[in-house]
């Protein structure tokens, strides 16, 4: 292939792969984010939240609803933003995964990366693990 037909054809992939990640990132970014995919939450839902302040560490029940919301008006940058923390008042509580197990509240992905993110510290039990293996 000369140069001549070299250039369109390059720019051409440039621009589909620009395309690609421009409807990766804002279609994609969904979920909790507040993206397209959203599900209908109960006004009485609750989660688990807890505190990441290592002088802290408070676990208590909140409003979903209230949580996402707080999720939306302060999402800067695909950062998840803290909550402010009811007994240290710090911006360090985060939405957790109470273990069906033990009963331990974790922040997800607690146990590492290249882990299941439902892993939970205390006894290693994993959801997302039990159901892979029953497939």
């Amino acid at each position: 292939m000369d140069e001549a037909k070299k250039k369109p054809v390059m720019i051409g992939i440039i621009v589909v792969c620009l395309a690609a990640a421009a409807y990766i990132t804002f279609f994609r970014s969904g979920g909790r984010s507040g993206g397209p995919i959203r599900r209908e939450i109960a006004e009485d839902a609750t989660i688990w939240v807890k505190c990441v302040n290592s002088r802290c560490g408070a676990v208590y029940e909140m409003n979903e609803r209230a949580y996402q919301e707080f999720q939306r008006e302060h999402l800067a940058d695909d950062t998840e933003p803290g909550m402010i923390c009811e007994k240290c008042g710090k911006a360090s509580v985060f939405e957790a995964i109470k273990c069906p197990k033990c009963e331990n509240v974790f922040i997800s992905g607690e146990s590492g990366p290249g882990d299941f993110a439902d892993r939970c510290p205390k006894c290693k039990y994993s959801a997302h693990e039990e159901a892979k293996n029953e497939k």
